[in-house]
């Protein structure tokens, strides 16, 4: 990767000769200022209501009320019983209650 050593001498650290420079100015009673961020541009403003009625023009209309719809088949819907929880055992409150002694268990 490399080809020899690091070399420090070679890099300068800008941020501390900064931090130094603002400390000698506060030292000799001079006052420190930031420079004022710049604006950002702001962008163009966008009617958001516009917009949705000209995507909403791109959609095509519901079909009429009464045109049938497609409907799914048996197979695919599974029933309540099928989705509902196996059944716990009759002591399962037994077994579960910490409180109960040890030897009921």
């Amino acid at each position: 990767m490399s080809d020899g050593a690091f070399e420090p001498d070679k890099y300068q650290d800008d941020y501390r000769l900064r931090v130094l420079a603002m400390i000698d100015d506060k030292v000799k009673g001079r006052e420190i200022t930031t420079a004022p961020e710049p604006m950002a541009k702001p962008g163009p403003l966008i009617d958001l209501m516009e917009a949705l009625r000209q995507s909403m023009k791109k959609v095509p209309e519901k079909k009429a009320a009464g045109a049938p719809r497609k409907t799914r088949k048996k197979l695919d819907i599974l029933t309540k019983k099928q989705m509902s929880l196996p059944k716990m055992p009759a002591n399962f409150r037994q077994i579960r209650n910490p409180s109960a002694p040890l030897e009921s268990i």
